[in-house]
């Protein structure tokens, strides 16, 4: 549960150190694009930063919102207001505001759905285009429009993959969830269908032990007796089946594995033994496998996953091929 715990929040600092960064590189932009404003025509200045000022903290509340994978209502109308800032500055200010589409670019990808949000993207692409010309200066038309299509989707692209692995991440922890669920529901059903019949049956028989007391003691000792045995057995059920509980079923764990890796996209497959597959294994082995599964989740370059259960006299081996950076990387579980 440490461990657990550790990664989470090793996981979270990651998180914001990656959102900080784009968020630093949004600001940046926007911040040169202002000063070479400020120093090409210094009657604009003022302008531009008081548009940037209005319009930045509209595109920074698009990234932190889509990073967390969340796109509320009002994140159109927000998108809207920023267009409208940009643009109504962009006659005034002329070629050099152009730079102001780089957020405006990166935002429209980020807000807006896919089918709207391809034809946008491209019209702001182009929109250097007529501005360079009205400008006198032609031959920076493809050189802005360029800009705005990588700056664009550079901003966009690190933001959909944090988004992508608080998905991911959201998905792992609803698989463990019901991986929980289903073993309590089978401990539960295990209870129920021997020692809750047998509990029962006990208290049955000593109700009617009790009513024969008075009326004939020998069936009555009889009947005690019965309860006796019944509860030493039951008691010895109990006995083996907490020492059961205390092994999770390997293929349970295997299933686990195979959904997990296959989440991260990596083509996982399970060969499961020739022989009967082993209900229970001691749980050293399944702390090892769920560390392997964890360092396989965790490497990049993974694309292949083959588990190959093998039973033998005594134990059973859990094999485990990826491959890693072009290489087969073997690693056997043994218990």
């Amino acid at each position: 549960m440490r461990a657990t715990l550790d990664e989470q929040q090793q996981s979270s600092r990651v998180f914001a150190l990656a959102l900080a960064s784009v968020v630093t590189s949004s600001s940046l932009i926007v911040t040169i694009g202002v000063a070479r404003i400020a120093l090409t025509d210094a009657r604009h200045a003022p302008l531009a930063v008081a548009a940037t000022v209005a319009y930045l903290p509209f595109h920074l509340a698009h990234v932190r919102r889509a990073a967390h994978g969340s796109r509320p209502r009002s994140a159109p109308w927000t998108l809207a207001a920023m267009a409208v800032v940009i643009g109504a500055v962009l006659p005034v200010v002329g070629i050099q505001w152009v730079t102001s589409l780089y957020p405006l670019a990166a935002s429209v990808l980020l807000v807006l759905r896919r089918p709207w949000a391809v034809p946008f993207f491209v019209l702001l692409v182009v929109t250097p285009v007529p501005v360079a010309y009205l400008a006198g200066v032609p031959s920076w038309a493809v050189f802005f429009g360029v800009w705005v299509l990588l700056n664009g989707i550079l901003l966009a692209v690190p933001v959909w993959l944090m988004a992508a692995t608080r998905e991911l991440r959201a998905g792992r922890a609803l698989l463990a969830d019901e991986a929980v669920a289903r073993e309590r529901l089978r401990i539960d059903g295990e209870l129920r269908a021997t020692l809750g019949t047998a509990l029962d049956t006990i208290v049955a028989t000593g109700e009617q032990a009790g009513a024969l007391v008075d009326t004939d003691p020998d069936e009555a000792a009889d009947r005690l007796r019965v309860v006796v045995g019944a509860a030493r057995t039951t008691l010895g059920d109990a006995r083996r089946m907490v020492a059961g509980f205390q092994r999770t079923p390997l293929l349970a764990e295997l299933d686990t594995a195979v959904t997990l890796l296959r989440a991260t996209g990596i083509d996982a497959r399970l060969v499961p033994p020739v022989d009967a597959f082993p209900e229970h294994v001691r749980e050293p082995l399944l702390a090892d496998l769920r560390a392997e599964v964890a360092r396989l989740l965790q490497a990049d370059s993974v694309r292949h996953c083959v588990i190959t259960v093998t039973c033998r006299p005594g134990g059973v081996d859990v094999e485990l091929r990826s491959d890693e950076a072009g290489q087969q990387v073997r690693r056997v579980i043994a218990a």
